[in-house]
């Protein structure tokens, strides 16, 4: 059986419940052991690196703006390892008793790569 790492992220003052990024992909937080996705397995294994929420903004008011040029919120991953990572199977949520509710798709941050993932629900 393999573990699948779930991130979670809770941000209240977000008010958001989905995240998205240009071009349909996505986002990222805090990992909790032993939750496995009912989503579909992501390619070549479990998720492994070193993966981190690096900076977000919420209540983008005056920041930057998403490609339908509204300022949403935002978070900002970090991929600190040296190997790139397959984001299939992490996951992004504000509802702890819903860990699975925003997936990655089957998508790869480089080694020492960063991600912008919009919150525009």
């Amino acid at each position: 059986m393999r573990v699948l790492l779930t991130f979670l992220l809770v941000v209240m003052a977000c008010g958001c419940d989905d995240g998205l990024l240009p071009g349909g992909v996505g986002s990222a937080g805090l990992p909790s052991s032993g939750h496995r996705s009912t989503g579909p397995p992501p390619t070549g294994g479990p998720p492994t690196g070193d993966l981190r929420l690096n900076e977000l903004l919420a209540s983008n008011r005056r920041g930057r703006r998403d490609d339908q040029g509204r300022s949403s919120d935002w978070i900002e991953i970090h991929n600190s390892g040296n190997q790139p990572l397959q984001l299939g199977g992490y996951h992004l949520t504000d509802d702890l008793k819903d860990l699975d509710k925003w997936a990655f798709p089957n998508s790869r941050i480089s080694a020492g790569g960063y991600q912008l993932v919009w919150m525009s629900g």
